[in-house]
């Protein structure tokens, strides 16, 4: 509960912005899943995300779907290929999940280097996927209640076929394979231990469904209710982190009171609404409902900064602490993660370093601790704002699970990109507020004048 705690703010900014690629991106399988949802499958099944957007050779079996992180690398088949028999028709269809079917040495044979195959009672094998794995196979989230639980579920979607169907023309072959969340399920990547059964299967359809259980289809890390409930409406907070980035980081020093309100009251609303979210709702809560308590988080909050404001004298070199953990965030994202283990003890002493630095200047150095700290926190709040929208800045809280399953290896270029962005509007904002401060009268400029 802790660590959830202190991530929460940055998974706030960063979580929205990624739920916010993963629809951007999905725009990109439009055709694919056209095809793929010719046929009804046997479960309702809704569809959200894509294939993790924002960092480069990630494992191939690694997905960022709906707020949640999946790693199916140990169902990998190795040495067999899942397999299953539909007995009236007398075709065997066969997948991997994640890499080509195995056994195959015949480089004429028709599935060479597929994904997925079907072979009928004669002998004759039918391609049920392409050979690219990005191209192939598309990940779709489960929700259907009955079935699975908070865990999640997830659906792979073989495509890339060149056959079409028998009985429509216009749509290619394809594959759908469920993977249902069993926390209970066997480990063991065989054949037999994962219930392995159709879903649907009738002589000449489109898409057969499959369905197989493991513990492996559970998410391994997951954002959560409160998360989710934010991504729906990013558009809405996204325009808020712009704003308030914006406000903060080139009055934050001058403003010093409307500051430290309007960031107690983000702190506040954050926190709380995660943790009521956490412990009270889950995916059937009514959206009616997660409005109001919002809505009451948020009127508690104004109150709660409000108060902050008041004791700025107290609450000021928090205030600087906050900025100091921001630009930890942002180093730890670019550089330290590299040197960091599965049990994140860089993270940790890096970021609590941090905070305790800024706090402490923000005693020492008051003035050019504020207007560095707020410029920072400006700057941060900005920076994802605008990611929400553009996409491609991963989320703190996603990296760090990366790291505890050594998912994670590079950033794409786009990252480099908002980072180099978050430097200049923080040296920007820095000059702008140093500007303005000189300008101040020489009473306005003492550290702890009209605070309370």
């Amino acid at each position: 509960m802790l660590k959830r705690s202190i991530l929460v703010l940055a998974a706030l900014f960063a979580a929205v912005g990624t739920s916010r690629n993963v629809h951007r991106h999905g725009a990109n399988h439009a055709a694919h899943v056209a095809n793929t949802q010719a046929q009804v499958s046997a479960v309702d099944i809704q569809v959200q995300g894509d294939v993790i957007p924002d960092i480069q050779n990630a494992d191939i079996c690694s997905f960022y779907k709906k707020d949640s992180f999946y790693v199916l690398k140990f169902i990998i088949a190795q040495g067999f290929n899942y397999n299953k028999t539909q007995t009236t028709v007398g075709e065997t269809v066969e997948f991997n999940i994640c890499s080509p079917l195995n056994g195959i040495t015949d480089e004429q044979d028709a599935c060479k280097g597929r994904f997925a195959c079907v072979t009928d009672s004669l002998g004759k094998k039918t391609p049920l996927s392409g050979t690219d794995f990005k191209s192939s196979i598309i990940p779709e989230v489960m929700l259907q209640r009955q079935d699975d639980s908070e865990k999640g579920g997830l659906s792979l979607v073989y495509v890339g076929s060149e056959n079409s169907c028998s009985n429509d023309t216009n749509q290619k072959l394809s594959l759908r394979v469920d993977l249902y969340c069993d926390a209970d399920a066997d480990r063991d990547t065989n054949n037999d231990a994962h219930d392995l059964e159709f879903n649907n299967y009738e002589f000449g359809q489109c898409q057969i469904g499959m369905k197989m259980k493991s513990k492996h289809a559970c998410y391994v890390f997951s954002l959560g209710p409160f998360f989710r409930y934010v991504s729906k409406y990013y558009f809405l907070f996204g325009l808020g982190m712009i704003l308030m980035g914006l406000f903060i980081g080139f009055l934050g020093r001058k403003l010093i009171h409307p500051t430290i309100c309007m960031v107690g009251t983000l702190l506040f609303v954050t926190l709380s609404a995660w943790l009521i979210f956490t412990l009270a709702f889950d995916r059937d809560s009514s959206e009616v409902t997660e409005w109001i308590v919002f809505g009451v988080c948020c009127v508690v909050g104004i109150f709660v900064g409000l108060l902050m404001a008041w004791l700025a004298k107290y609450t000021a070199a928090g205030l600087s602490a906050y900025g100091a953990v921001c630009l930890g965030l942002i180093l730890y994202s670019s550089v330290l993660y590299k040197y960091d283990n599965d049990k994140q003890v860089l993270f940790w002493i890096f970021l609590i370093a941090m905070g305790i630095v800024g706090g402490v200047l923000g005693f020492v150095l008051y003035n050019h601790a504020l207007i560095i700290s707020t410029s920072i926190i400006g700057s941060y709040l900005f920076i994802r704002g605008i990611s929400l929208y553009a996409g491609g800045f991963p989320n703190e809280m996603l990296i760090i699970e990366q790291i505890k399953n050594g998912q994670l290896q590079d950033f794409p270029g786009t990252f480099w990109a908002y980072f180099a962005g978050f430097v200049i509007l923080t040296i920007g904002m820095i000059v702008a507020q140093y500007k303005m401060f000189n300008k101040m009268d020489e009473k306005d400029k003492h550290p702890y004048h009209r605070l309370r």
